[in-house]
């Protein structure tokens, strides 16, 4: 349908609704003395003793307004406050008496008089039939069915129309536009003009009852869509929709009472702080001006004295608490998303429109839909198919309801979490972000509800148990998203006129910010929550989990769950199902479940003994550092949670626990038992082996604790140039197969037998001083950890390039670790076999993806070498290392997390 279309539609069905409502009292009040006409008094729990005239009498007693004593305030809040019973009719009884009691104040703040008091007895009439009428538009439950109606987006571009239409400048409700509608109704003309005709209209309007009942319906409805309603005083219509206006005055106080909720709102002293003045209109704000039709020369404006302005805090902060511990309750919020899911599932049905909808919100009492059924609820929309599937949810539903058997949450989103591993990480930072934004967008909400649900329904294809018994084609509306706008903004204080002199200046010209506070009482609260029926709600986390990873790259922390109060061991138990039939297949490892060897209380003591050890080792950096937890500990069980496998986890744990890292200490032990075991070395010269990228050169800056025996450090560039007679120590971490070290001396000597080209490094030649320099005195090859057969072809190579050299390592094959010749002694050799497997093919996989041709990947798959070597130093891993420990890439198409990252030659 088309805007113009539903807003037809919406109209003609106001005008039915209110000639139903209202033919059998216009007949009753046509009848002669009908119509009383003297005053009443009404006794209200919150203000006391309430008068009404005749006129208002007849207004109130009519059923388009006692129909409110059937539709409660608060909608569905006296699930948690047993008390908040109150109903739309005492609120508007409380509103007629608050706005006379702004009247009066603002008359008696006026500068001009008594007599000349800005708010006459016609106004003051009109002001108080606004107050009557102003809620008349209100559904079942209030603003409950209202805003699920809403979610329609036919209806919210409808309403966007005629807001824009009207020059609104803002949104319109929909229970404002069904109270304009009914205000200039027919029968609610002819009702008027008939109390018109008996008791006379005060002045408010000219000519007979009918011309006067439409002139005055239509200043009514200029003030229920907040347009002024009086050139002399323009802001009259703001004692019902302005920023202190009658309504607030009353709810903050009724709802606060009947919630047993303390109130910090003062009446008194905000009617205190008002004042009155004519000032010339050219001194207006801008934005009355530009409303206003006549030109006057001045006229009356009404806000708060300058001592005055701390009311608005007051007043903010009443809405604040209010909206805290009553409005957005999370229990309160969990009943609005069921009735949400209500309207939801009815909308679902093949017949159903948006005019439907709203024909049912109004059909109905609160106390009828609770007790009706499906059948009920489908006649009141006048359709006539009955889906099983629908019938079965909808009236689970409303029994649920009846038996407060509540939607629960299941999964609260926000900006940010506590205690998020994944925190300072820039993916999930924006990630949160687009979910967040998403929430303040109606069309892009939607989408994110069918998607959540989407994820649920591929839960329900392999796992239908964990549904509870919700059929697959109800989960489109069984999942309610419920996003509150923040606390911290609100009108209060920007729209109030606050008087500076002679003037009034609004609110949000002042240069103080009122707010702030506020908007801190909001930080931590969560921005949506996933509601759902409590039988599915661990199933309803998964897939939010799911859906968030894969579409926003965001990793839900542990803090999500408690957040969202989750059942932790529920969630892990569905997961581990749901794992078993493969639903996790292609999936990242970061949000499957935790295997159950992680589970072990003796794994936290030996990751957090791992934790320490690696934690020595300084990573590179990265402008786009890989996706992964900052802290060490944490980043231990992600890495192990990835083999998935109990078996392969504890060889895994096995190895991390033989692996060794190469410190300073590391360092002074090797050059010092050097020294001792070649003392002609004593006073010799330390060089990198290689060039200043190398890790060779950070070692031998670490030399320099040993100054006193090898008293220089410097390239051999340096050395050579310097002269001398002093011995050379070429100086390194770790040495495997020597390859790299042959390929420098290859390089240097230009030696094509000795280079490397597989490394594809480039390095530079020696020249004619270099080489001399060096074959003419002793030259020592240390390093601090060695493979024998790498020391060997050191060795060889330094014979055949004519070299009097020593080489050396501190720590050689029986000190050092590898995973499957030693350090996994012990343990199921059946195990320890099937962990190698399973290394060798993450090995391969994760070649591959790095760009590695077959051959590259059979022999590296467990580390350069094929021994899947268990070492690193503080600045480095050598590729002889298990490969799946410093590598990242794919595996089972799935992005395999390295755990030490390691810094590429270049």
């Amino acid at each position: 349908m088309t805007n113009d279309e539903i807003l037809d539609g919406i109209k003609a069905f106001v005008e039915a609704f209110a000639e139903q409502r209202l033919r059998n009292y216009i007949t009753r009040i046509g009848k002669p003395g009908a119509i009383g006409k003297n005053p009443k008094e009404i006794n209200d729990a919150i203000w006391g003793t309430i008068k009404v005239s005749p006129l208002e009498i007849v207004i109130l007693d009519c059923p388009l307004v006692q129909r409110l004593r059937f539709v409660r305030q608060l909608g569905v809040v006296h699930w948690v406050y047993p008390g908040a019973t109150h109903s739309r009719f005492e609120h508007t009884l409380g509103v007629l008496h608050q706005a006379q009691q702004l009247a009066n104040a603002i008359n008696q703040a006026s500068t001009e008089g008594p007599s000349m008091a800005p708010i006459d007895g016609a106004k003051s009439a009109l002001i108080r039939l606004c107050a009557i009428l102003h809620d008349i538009g209100h559904g079942v439950f209030s603003h409950v069915s209202e805003h699920a109606i809403s979610r329609r987006v036919e209806l919210r571009l409808a309403l966007q129309a005629f807001s824009t239409c009207h020059e609104l400048g803002g949104k319109i409700q929909l229970s404002e536009l069904v109270a304009y509608h009914l205000v200039e109704a027919p029968a609610f003309l002819e009702m008027l003009a008939i109390a018109f005709d008996q008791l006379g209209n005060g002045g408010m309007a000219t000519g007979g009852s009918k011309e006067a009942a439409a002139q005055v319906a239509k200043r009514i409805q200029r003030a229920i869509i907040g347009r002024h309603i009086d050139e002399d005083v323009p802001l009259l219509h703001e004692i019902i929709t302005g920023p202190f206006d009658a309504d607030k005055l009353d709810y903050y106080a009724r709802d606060a009472k009947h919630a047993g909720i303390p109130s910090t709102l003062d009446i008194s002293r905000l009617l205190q702080k008002i004042t009155t003045k004519r000032i010339p209109s050219k001194e207006m704000p801008e934005d009355i001006l530009n409303a206003l039709n006549e030109h006057r020369d001045a006229r009356v404006l009404f806000g708060l004295k300058w001592s005055g302005k701390a009311i608005l805090d007051e007043l903010h902060l009443a809405r604040v608490l209010l909206y805290s511990k009553i409005y957005n309750h999370k229990k309160v919020v969990a009943i609005e998303a069921m009735i949400e899911a209500l309207f939801e599932a009815l909308a679902f049905h093949p017949e159903a429109d948006v005019l439907k909808l709203i024909r049912l919100s109004y059909e109905l009492s609160d106390d009828q839909l609770l007790v009706a059924d499906a059948d009920v609820l489908f006649r009141a929309m006048d359709v006539e198919e009955r889906p099983p599937a629908l019938l079965s949810f909808i009236n689970t539903l409303l029994a649920k309801l009846r038996d407060r058997d509540l939607y629960i949450s299941s999964l609260s989103l926000m900006a940010s979490y506590p205690a998020d591993p994944w925190g300072d990480d820039r993916q999930q930072r924006r990630g949160l972000d687009q979910v967040v934004s998403i929430l303040t967008n109606e069309q892009k909400l939607a989408k994110l509800r069918r998607d959540v649900a989407t994820e649920l329904r591929s839960i329900a294809d392999v796992l239908p148990q964990a549904m509870g018994g919700i059929e697959a084609e109800a989960l489109g509306y069984a999942v309610v998203i419920s996003a509150k706008p923040p606390l911290g903004s609100g009108t209060e204080i920007d729209r109030a006129l606050i008087s500076m002199g002679e003037k009034f200046v609004r609110g949000r010209e002042l240069e103080i910010n009122q707010t702030a506070w506020a908007d801190m009482y909001g930080l931590g609260k969560p921005q949506g929550v996933l509601f759902a029926p409590r039988e599915c709600a661990a199933a309803v986390f998964i897939a939010a989990e799911r859906l968030l990873r894969r579409d926003f790259d965001v990793v839900l922390p542990a803090s999500a769950l408690e957040i969202s109060k989750q059942d932790r061991d529920e969630v892990d138990k569905v997961k581990r199902q749901l794992e078993e039939v493969g639903w996790y297949k292609g999936v990242p490892h970061d949000i499957r479940p935790v295997p159950e060897r992680l589970r072990r209380q003796d794994v936290e003591v030996k990751v957090e003994r791992i934790a320490a050890k690696l934690e020595q080792i300084d990573e590179p950096q990265s402008e786009t550092p890989q996706r992964r937890a900052q802290a060490m500990r944490e980043r231990v069980v992600s890495w192990l949670a990835q083999f998935r496998d109990n078996d392969a986890i504890e060889c895994a744990l096995a190895a991390l626990d033989a692996m060794k890292v190469l410190g300073r200490e590391d360092n002074y032990a090797a050059l010092t038992q050097f020294a001792e075991l070649n003392p002609k070395f004593a006073g010799a010269t330390i060089c990198p082996l290689g060039a200043v990228k190398d890790s060779s050169a950070v070692q031998t800056y670490l030399s320099r604790d040993l100054e006193k025996i090898f008293p220089r450090a410097s390239l051999i560039e340096e050395a050579a140039s310097a002269g001398g007679d002093k011995p050379i120590v070429f100086l390194d971490d770790i040495v495997g197969s020597g390859s790299q070290t042959l390929d420098i001396l290859g390089n240097w000597f230009e030696d094509d037998e000795l280079k490397q080209d597989q490394l594809e490094e480039i390095r530079l030649p020696f020249g004619r001083q270099e080489r001399e320099f060096l074959r003419s005195r002793p030259v020592a090859f240390v390093f601090i950890a060695g493979w024998e057969e790498g020391l060997e072809r050191i060795r060889e190579a330094a014979t055949k390039l004519k070299l009097d050299a020593t080489v050396y390592a501190h720590l050689t094959d029986n000190d050092l670790a590898f995973a499957f010749e030693g350090a996994l002694k012990g343990m199921d050799p059946e195990k320890v076999g099937k962990f190698r497997e399973r290394c060798q093919s993450i090995g391969a996989d994760l070649l591959a993806s790095n760009g590695k041709d077959e051959t590259k990947q059979a022999a590296r798959a467990l580390g350069y070498g094929g021994r899947a070597m268990l070492l690193a130093s503080r600045f480095n891993v050598p590729t002889q290392t298990l490969t799946c420990l410093w590598m990242g890439g794919k595996h089972d198409d799935v992005d395999w997390h390295a755990l030490i990252k390691r810094r590429a030659k270049s």
